[in-house]
């Protein structure tokens, strides 16, 4: 049996105590983007930093890297904005320009999107990450989508609800 690779997707989700407008706030522009997604916030994250530039076609970088039980991972991922609609969602992609981790890489290109739904009548915010397209991997789509499902915690999700509801990424 073959598993259908574009049913692969990596998907983190939280609620949000502020309208999606206010979450939007801190997704939209690339200052506040850092304050979440980089240790800029406090918050110790793999992504060192980030650069975007916030509208359809514009720049999308990150670079960093992460300590694993198997060594260190150092990454560079280029890309450009896809969707910028606010308040509801920023995808990017994502190909690797530079990476270097212990074992076999062979290039391909992620979606990464950014989904923001409102709850109880635009109250509070259903924000979700969604890494897609492991597909562009090849063979090696399960075994990249593996290594990402299992390197996405709930780090960024939760700095990025601190920083919305308590004024600051760390808890």
């Amino acid at each position: 049996m073959t598993t259908d690779t574009k049913d692969l997707a990596v998907r983190r989700s939280i609620e949000i105590e502020a309208s999606p407008e206010r979450v939007w706030e801190e997704i939209g522009d690339p200052d506040r983007f850092r304050l979440w997604y980089t240790p800029a916030g406090g918050v110790e994250m793999p992504c060192k930093r980030v650069e975007y530039e916030p509208k359809v076609g514009g720049n999308f970088e990150t670079f960093g890297h992460h300590e694993w039980d198997t060594g260190r991972i150092d990454f560079h991922f280029s890309g450009e904005v896809l969707v910028y609609d606010p308040p509801r969602e920023l995808t990017v992609t994502m190909k690797a320009q530079h990476i270097h981790i212990p074992a076999v890489w062979t290039p391909g290109v992620c979606t990464l999107s950014f989904l923001l739904a409102p709850l109880d009548g635009g109250k509070r915010t259903e924000m979700s990450i969604v890494q897609r397209g492991f597909e562009t991997f090849g063979e090696m789509a399960e075994q990249i989508h593996k290594a990402y499902e299992s390197g996405w915690d709930m780090t960024c999700p939760t700095a990025l609800r601190n920083l919305v509801e308590k004024g600051k990424a760390t808890g």
